[in-house]
């Protein structure tokens, strides 16, 4: 099929034998009966995915993530941000769709609904905090002065002109 794709269309790129077992998976990945969309909303989706985001990206989601509304996460997310394949892979490794959303909050009972909704949609907790190397069981102080020190380190990166006044 490869070589009468590219004997069809010699202008054209990406027929190889590679590329076109991802393209394939591509489709039984999103085409699967349990992602629970109807026929129409789900083609409207696909086609959104594949004029937002590059090949490259796709080809990330589809093998990284766990399912399809996983994918359908980072995919809205990499079009709203513009992230790079790089950032995309980093989201997805460091477990960003795991980790949205799963903070412990007394919003729904204290605050009226669309402000409790707006209070549960700006927080992203458990923060990641893998840069800093602390212990597992630490404390807020640790916390506190690990995150000055990566504030400090990366200011003096930055060169003359910045500075930071104090905690």
């Amino acid at each position: 099929m490869s070589k009468d794709l590219r004997k069809t269309f010699p202008n054209m790129s990406g027929f190889s034998v590679q590329n076109l077992k991802s393209i394939r998976y591509w489709y039984k990945f999103y085409n699967s009966d349990k992602n629970g969309l109807q026929p129409v909303s789900q083609m409207e989706l696909i086609e959104k995915i594949i004029k937002s985001i590059p090949w490259g990206h796709n080809q990330r989601i589809m093998y990284k993530c766990k399912n399809i509304a996983e994918a359908l996460f980072y995919a809205q997310k990499t079009m709203d941000n513009g992230w790079s394949r790089t950032v995309l892979e980093h989201q997805i490794d460091s477990g960003l769709y795991d980790r949205q959303g799963k903070a412990i909050t007394n919003f729904q009972l204290k605050l009226p609904e669309p402000q409790s909704d707006l209070a549960e949609q700006t927080l992203k907790n458990p923060y990641n905090f893998d840069f800093l190397t602390l212990t597992e069981k630490y404390d807020e102080k640790e916390l506190e002065d690990a995150l000055i020190n990566q504030i400090t380190q990366f200011l003096l990166e930055l060169g003359t002109g910045f500075s930071y006044l104090g905690r």
